[in-house]
């Protein structure tokens, strides 16, 4: 039986041709961003390019030269002929000019001066603090020069101004009876004057020598015979403080233990000499000079051949003692077969007791004079075992200082140096020697001829604190020495400045915005990342010259 129902089976006929394209749908989500690849290398690039007549020469960063051919030049200059004028009243700053070049009078200023520059104004200042001042009315003189006597005293000078620029110096630097010297003694051995020289109503007397005054004079007629203990007058440490002196012979029964003179120039004449004397550590110490002997002598043949008067030590027979007597001449010690030093006491010269350090060994009982026949150091009132550490096998620099050696020896390679206020005092002294005797500083990798005893200064004093950006001062810190002024600086910002202004000054009486006001921006060392891929700690303007990115500063390269 048959049905002519469709069966549900589908059946497939044939396929067709591919029917078009449809249109292309939305896009989908972005993925994840895949692992960067590595860096390649630096391609070649020009480094230097030098010009030369004919064109310009160019070095890759390979090495390898190239160069380009060519008549290369640029537009002509144009020179200014111009004469430069100076406008305003005052003295002029202008100085020579050619050819479009203009040179300008510079000025600066040293010690307790500051210059400082606002807007277009130029300014003279003091690191002093502004303080109220008076006059010394007895020194004051119409139409002349006028100086600080003191911190806020003012005086004038014999300078006088004729209102057209011309000085009259008023003959005062004219040696002759009209000079305006100021004059000292005589005063004899024993006799009872004033501390500094005056005959008649003195409240404190002496009979041991006076002070001369350097207060309020340069120049001193000091007659003779005369003794003199030492110098008087207002003296800072740091400041540089002279007089000169001329001494009308050589009968001095009295001089200075704290005068120094060059080798064997420590003696006078029976005529005039003039002697230059200068301190710079507040008068702790002189430095003399003797220009000229034998002033106003006649017949030079006539003025016996003199070296003062000094200190004679001697031995005395038969009992074989040593003896000292002062206020001789070198013939009349010779008289007693003695050793004379002139200018000099016996405290200096023949001190009884103490050691005598020679070529490294500490010698005890011998005198001044053999110490220093065998060129010996001689060292009075102690000795060689308990009053200072000794190590006879140690070395010159003892660290701890226990544990050096007390006399110098030279044949010890390590070089040393001794500062003491800023000075060098010797390069021949041990560590022992130089700090628990003299009261210095030793510094070891150098002597005197390389050792900067300023900048390894131990004084203490006022430290201005300088942020350099802003010009102005942080703060200021008292009883610093120099290098603790720099580091206390850095301590609170790296990129500070420690100004020391010098061995006992105080804040109270510092104007450290002035000391601050022109020291330009540190630049300091930062770690710089270079084109190469390497690291460098140089300072950040060299870092950014090289192409380099710079670090912070106090960061170093093994920080990055």
């Amino acid at each position: 039986m048959y049905s002519s129902a469709i069966s549900k089976n589908s059946l497939f006929g044939p396929l067709g041709p591919t029917g078009p394209i449809g249109r292309t749908g939305a896009t989908g989500a972005t993925g994840t961003t895949g692992a960067t690849g590595n860096t390649g290398p630096y391609g070649k690039y020009v480094i230097s390019a030098i010009g030369v007549t004919t064109g310009i020469i160019l070095t890759f960063s390979d090495g390898t030269t190239s160069g380009v051919t060519a008549n290369l030049k640029g537009v002509t200059g144009y020179g200014n002929t111009e004469t430069p004028e100076s406008v305003g009243e005052g003295i002029s700053i202008v100085g020579s000019s050619s050819e479009g070049q203009l040179n300008i009078k510079g000025i600066s200023a040293i010690g307790s001066l500051a210059i400082t520059v606002d807007d277009s104004n130029l300014k003279i200042d003091t690191i002093y603090k502004t303080t109220v001042g008076n006059l010394y009315s007895l020194g004051l003189s119409a139409d002349t020069l006028m100086y600080l006597k003191g911190s806020n005293l003012a005086s004038s000078t014999r300078v006088k101004l004729d209102g057209t620029g011309n000085m009259n110096f008023q003959n005062q630097f004219f040696l002759n009876d009209s000079a305006y010297i100021k004059q000292v003694g005589p005063v004899k051995k024993n006799q009872y004057v004033g501390i500094t020289g005056a005959l008649e109503n003195f409240t404190i007397g002496t009979t041991g020598g006076i002070y001369i005054d350097l207060e309020n004079g340069g120049l001193y007629l000091v007659k003779t015979p005369i003794g003199i203990a030492g110098f008087t007058g207002s003296f800072r440490r740091n400041e540089i403080l002279n007089a000169t002196l001329i001494i009308e012979s050589d009968e001095i029964w009295k001089f200075p233990e704290n005068v120094y003179f060059s080798e064997n120039e420590n003696y006078f004449t029976c005529g005039k000499s003039i002697v230059n004397i200068f301190t710079f550590d507040a008068g702790n110490n002189w430095y003399a000079t003797v220009s000229q002997r034998g002033l106003d002598v006649e017949f030079l043949n006539a003025c016996k051949s003199s070296f003062g008067k000094g200190s004679c030590c001697y031995t005395k027979y038969p009992e074989n003692t040593k003896n000292c007597v002062e206020y001789v001449t070198k013939d009349e010690c010779q008289l007693l077969s003695g050793e004379f030093t002139a200018l000099s006491s016996c405290s200096q010269t023949c001190a009884q007791g103490g050691i005598c350090c020679s070529n490294g060994q500490c010698l005890a009982d011998v005198d001044v004079e053999e110490c220093t026949f065998f060129g010996g150091r001689f060292y009075s009132t102690i000795n060689c075992s308990s009053s200072y550490p000794n190590n006879p096998a140690g070395p010159n620099y003892g660290y701890p200082i226990e544990a050096g050696r007390l006399c110098f020896d030279a044949c010890e390679t390590e070089k040393l140096a001794c500062c003491k206020d800023g000075n060098c005092i010797g390069d021949d002294l041990s560590r022992i020697q130089c700090e628990l005797i003299l009261g210095g500083k030793s510094f070891t990798g150098g002597d005197c001829s390389t050792i900067n005893c300023c900048e390894n200064n131990i004084g203490t004093g006022a430290c201005c604190v300088c942020n350099n950006s802003a010009g102005k001062s942080v703060e200021c810190k008292d009883d610093l020495t120099k290098s603790q002024c720099t580091k206390y600086a850095k301590s609170i910002n790296p990129a500070y400045t420690g100004i020391f202004m010098g061995e006992g000054e105080r804040c109270e009486n510092l104007n450290c915005d002035c000391s601050c006001a022109n020291i330009p921006p540190e630049d300091p060392n930062v770690p710089c990342c270079k084109t190469d891929g390497s690291c460098v700690d140089v300072p950040r303007s060299q870092c950014i010259s090289l192409g380099g990115i710079p670090g912070q500063a106090g960061d170093v390269c093994s920080d990055t």
